[in-house]
């Protein structure tokens, strides 16, 4: 919403001709009725952008205080001091003998108070009062958006209402009345057809301060829009006499919602599908023809799988609750049933249950279990040097492993057909020594790997995952290691890139993250090709050409070629548009891309780059990258330093960390080096923390980035 060019042109004729001074209180007045909010921050507004606007005038030095008087609209503006002694800036300090002659009732202040200088009024130019008119306008906006926000916080969690203002790049602004909302592009109903002033229903699922744009996000696609509009639809469940339990959606095609009846005699499906199907017709019509699918809950899982795999009949599930997975039993001709087109009816069951739900046949999950009673008879035969019948005999009874064996107790194994003391004694006896043998072969195997014994003390941990660990290079309880052939990738044509962390496509959930450090990405870029404008928010972006230049475009105005040997850093913040673009038509690009969280949301938006080569220090590690503006580098809104070290001998570093809170990850760009014991060579990356310092032993020439960072997100 704009501001009345009355409030501005107004006030700006008061502040130059000191006009009806009553009329800017007025002004003030029906600003705040109009904005709704209160008419005390429009008038300190005025106040702070008067100040803003004197210092043009004054110098900006002073310290300027404005005061406008409530009943008369009088304006006076004045320059505060500090009492000294010796005052050495007389814009900001007096001596109390001149503070007495200025008012006489500053003579019971002392030295170190704060006293208020009078100014004289004067006639603001053109450029002071559009400054006094940019924080106004600002101050009054933030209290308009504060507002919004403070009106709609409690709408969350509801379905709200409105006309559809405009469509931008696929979303949707809805006019709330005194506000607007969003509804994102993915939040919409797939091939649903909106049109500017159209009437529109959608669910709140946050309100949020932003800097900019909307406050308020709607959904159409939130399975907790389908729920809402059934309790406006069910008097039973608005009433709380039926409760719904859980939802999943595939929107603009099919859903699955589970209900409850609190009152026995309810009929829970029954109440939600209504008279001729009228109750859930009306969802049915809002979502724009979304089949749904109203399941009857059940605290049994396998009763619970079997209501919402319908229409499908199954005849068996078999429970594991531990590891929240179904194996659900059916005969051929409802497997397809059960899938759904491409999976969707079991996909939704999944989400609605959420459980993994594993459909066969069962003549499939007759073969299984006959590979399975293969693979545990083969194993007793084999490792407890028994014939098949009596191995066969003890997965028959139950037994799936020797541990279970070696601890279940005598009497039960005597029991067993065909089985008496003096077999089950024998049996335990060769299952304890198996048992024996295979935990001290994974103990040789643990020290061979050189998994250290503080990991091998955490709880949790078996033998046999030590060794898992120290297959995958994970020795200790404070590194990581990831090896250049287990790092992510993807083959765009145009783009080579490798992936260190989860990113894109590749998507690992054990590399997450180490830290704050996000992304680390090694990119090849090929000639004349590039990344289109695309956008970014709250992070700290890097890029480091390794080979070849990058032209650079944002909306910020910036248009720069990244050159092999430079670093850029943009700091997104609040958001920010822009395009990188190989211009050489023969050569590609090699560079790294590194993202960090930053430790300060919303910022403006920033850019800075430098020539790596004008820091550089032969065989030494040199900073690159750090917090302090002041340093060398460029900076970042992050605890962080980024250090570059080029090698052409073997050389030994001992690299100090500059916070306690941080840890390193080394990324051998190329070369051989050993880090804290550990080889490192081309494109590998080893992360260690909870140290104060590493060694670094580089065996010939090598180029190594050292990133340190907060281990705490």
């Amino acid at each position: 919403m704009g501001f009345s060019p009355f409030f501005f042109g107004a006030t700006k004729n008061m502040l130059n001709k000191r006009a009806d001074k009553l009329e800017l209180l007025r002004i003030a007045e029906a600003v705040a009725l109009e904005k709704s909010i209160d008419k005390e921050l429009i008038i300190s507004s005025m106040e702070t952008g008067i100040a803003k606007a004197a210092k043009s005038k004054f110098g900006q030095d002073n310290e300027i205080k404005v005061l406008i008087n409530r009943d008369s609209g009088d304006i006076e503006i004045f320059r505060k001091l500090i009492i000294s002694e010796n005052p050495e800036n007389s814009n900001t300090e007096i001596r109390l003998q001149d503070a007495v002659i200025l008012n006489n009732l500053y003579k019971d202040k002392k030295i170190g108070d704060e006293i208020l200088q009078p100014l004289p009024t004067f006639d603001f130019g053109r450029i002071a009062a559009q400054t006094a008119k940019q924080v106004i306008s600002f101050n009054v906006r933030e209290a308009e958006r504060e507002r919004q926000f403070n009106d709609f916080v409690d709408k969350k969690d509801t379905i709200l209402s409105g006309i559809v203002k405009r469509l931008e790049f696929g979303n949707v602004i809805v006019d709330l009345g005194r506000t607007e909302a969003i509804i994102q592009k993915n939040e919409l109903i797939s091939r649903e057809n909106i049109k500017a002033g159209d009437r529109i229903k959608a669910y709140c699922y946050d309100v949020r301060r932003e800097p900019r744009g909307q406050q308020i996000f709607l959904s159409r696609a939130h399975p907790k829009f389908m729920e809402k509009l059934f309790i406006q639809e069910v008097p039973e469940i608005y009433d709380g006499l039926i409760e719904i339990k859980s939802s999943s959606r595939d929107p603009g095609s099919r859903a699955k919602i589970c209900v409850q009846a609190v009152d026995t005699s309810l009929d829970p499906v029954g109440a939600c599908v209504g008279m001729r199907g009228s109750r859930v017709q009306a969802v049915v019509n809002e979502l724009q023809g979304e089949k749904i699918d109203i399941v009857n809950w059940s605290e049994d899982p396998a009763i619970l799988v079997s209501n919402a795999l319908s229409p499908a009949e199954v005849q068996r599930v078999n429970v594991d609750s531990e590891r929240k997975k179904l194996d659900v039993i059916l005969t051929e001709e409802n497997l397809s049933k059960a899938i759904g087109r491409r999976g969707q009816n079991v996909r939704l069951a999944t989400k609605l249950l959420n459980y993994e739900i594993n459909i066969l046949t069962d003549q499939e999950d007759s073969e299984r279990r006959q590979i399975e009673f293969k693979e545990k008879t083969d194993n007793f035969v084999k490792n407890l040097e028994l014939d098949e019948t009596l191995g066969q005999l003890l997965v028959a009874e139950g037994f799936s492993s020797i541990t279970e064996i070696s601890h279940s107790a005598l009497s039960d194994l005597a029991q067993i057909e065909g089985f008496d003391e003096a077999i089950a004694e024998e049996l335990q006896t060769r299952a304890s020594a198996f048992n024996e043998a295979e935990q001290e072969g994974l103990y040789k195997q643990r020290v061979e790997l050189g998994v250290t014994d503080e990991l091998a003390k955490m709880d949790g941990i078996t033998p046999n995952m030590l060794v898992i660990f120290g297959n995958n290079e994970i020795k200790t309880m404070n590194t990581v290691l990831h090896k250049a052939n287990t790092r992510g990738s993807a083959d765009h044509g145009w783009l080579k890139a490798n992936h260190t962390f989860s990113f894109a496509n590749y998507h690992n959930p054990e590399r997450m993250h180490f830290g704050v450090l996000r992304v680390l990405n090694d990119d090849t870029i090929a000639g004349g090709k590039g990344f289109s404008t695309h956008p970014h928010d709250n992070m700290e972006i890097i890029t480091i050409p390794l080979e070849g230049d990058l032209e650079h475009k944002d909306n910020m105005g910036n248009g720069t070629v990244i050159k092999s040997g430079d670093i850029q850093v943009m700091s997104a913040g609040t958001g920010i548009l822009h395009s990188e673009f190989n211009a050489d038509t023969e050569l590609d690009v090699k560079l790294l891309q590194i993202w960090l969280f930053p430790n300060k949301k919303n910022v403006t938006p920033r850019y800075d780059q430098l020539p790596i080569r004008d820091l550089e220090v032969k065989n030494e590690f040199y900073h690159i990258l750090s917090p302090n503006e002041e340093a060398q580098g460029v900076w970042i809104h992050q605890n962080s330093w980024f250090s570059m070290g080029e090698f052409s001998e073997q050389k030994t570093i001992d690299y100090k960390l500059n916070s306690s809170k941080n840890g390193v990850y080394a990324f051998m760009i190329d070369g051989a080096a050993t880090v804290e014991g550990q080889k490192l060579e081309k494109r590998d990356g080893f992360g260690i923390w909870d140290t104060d310092s590493i060694s670094i032993s580089v065996e010939k020439k090598s180029r190594i980035l050292l990133m340190e960072v907060p281990m705490v997100i």
